[in-house]
């Protein structure tokens, strides 16, 4: 079969648009592999918005966590809250230490008034604070110590009395009273304090100008009285007629279980001593020679507190008025069981 040529109008056409599809092939760039596009990791009940918008330092966020703001991007970052934890316990609190007594020891060639230049205290305090009435009286031995007075606390030496030392620190009796009424409460007496042991001495006075310390009326009968301020044992003995020991002596339980002042005190009518029954004395068998005993009193001056007789065997819980009593032994204590 014979084809018949192509008119050269066509083979024109056909040749162009070849040229022309080459041309547009030419123009484009060659295709690369496709990167795959981020992905955006969720976090879990944070709303996108408040990861677009930076949020102050420190604001708690809905779900829990805090939202700071990066100060170099000013991107926010997200941290979840702390687990809950049970804080550690604290160092035990130090408690303050008591003031210590300062003693110098004597060395060879030492003199009372060389003493008392290197310390910068007087001679009639060094000689009172190491209880000598004056500088007669006193010897110095080398390698004995001295207590020196700076009456910030003061150990007990022979020849010290309470009142020497009030005296000597520029206090009231019911200053240095009140300061160390604990330990006066167990030792129950005034007059016979134990050698060696260290006072507390207040740096300020708590003793009012105007402090009334004027004689009540005598009376017969035991009452309760709350001190006011200043109104220590020494001002109480005065106003009711009886000795600092007696008011002491008859409230050991009261002063050794509350702060001087906030709790009323017996005050007995006599000077001498108020004492209840305990089971241990009933446990013991004590009977009123026992306390007579003690107390170097009359047995017969020992009465209930409205001034009745008293008659053995005791009961406890029994109210009993020593009166006359010699208080310098301290609170009645029943002898040991026998074996």
């Amino acid at each position: 079969m014979k084809v018949s040529p192509l008119s050269h109008q066509t083979l024109f056409w056909m040749l162009a648009l070849i040229l022309w599809s080459l041309a547009i092939s030419a123009c484009q760039p060659e295709q690369e592999t496709a990167e795959p596009l981020p992905t955006f990791t969720k976090i879990t009940a944070i709303p996108i918005q408040d990861l677009m918008t930076a949020r102050p330092t420190g604001t708690i966020d809905p779900a829990g966590g805090t939202l700071n703001s990066n100060s170099a991007s000013g991107t926010p970052t997200v941290t979840s809250p702390p687990p809950p934890s049970t804080p550690l316990p604290g160092p035990p609190a130090t408690p303050t230490p008591l003031p210590e007594p300062t003693f110098y020891t004597i060395k060879a060639g030492d003199t009372f008034i060389g003493i008392t230049e290197q310390f910068g205290i007087t001679i009639d305090s060094l000689i009172f604070a190491n209880g000598y009435n004056n500088l007669s009286e006193v010897t110095l031995a080398i390698g004995e110590d001295i207590q020196i007075p700076y009456c910030e606390a003061h150990q007990i030496l022979p020849g010290n009395t309470l009142s020497s030392i009030a005296q000597l620190c520029g206090l009231t009796m019911d200053d240095l009273i009140v300061a160390n009424i604990g330990f006066l409460a167990e030792v129950g007496s005034l007059e016979a304090v134990p050698l060696g042991f260290i006072l507390a001495i207040p740096q300020e006075s708590s003793t009012p100008e105007d402090l009334d310390c004027s004689a009540r009326p005598p009376r017969e009968q035991v009452i309760e009285y709350t001190p006011g301020p200043g109104e220590g044992p020494f001002c109480l003995s005065q106003k009711f007629g009886v000795s600092g020991s007696a008011v002491i002596q008859s409230n050991v339980d009261r002063l050794l279980g509350n702060t001087y002042g906030e709790a009323p005190l017996l005050i007995p009518p006599v000077d001498g001593a108020l004492y209840v029954v305990t089971l241990n004395d009933v446990t013991r068998g004590v009977r009123v020679s026992d306390l007579a005993e003690w107390y170097e009193a009359d047995a017969e001056a020992i009465t209930d507190w409205n001034r009745n007789p008293i008659i053995d065997p005791l009961g406890e819980g029994q109210q009993l008025l020593i009166a006359g009593a010699n208080l310098i032994f301290g609170q009645f204590q029943a002898r040991p069981l026998a074996e």
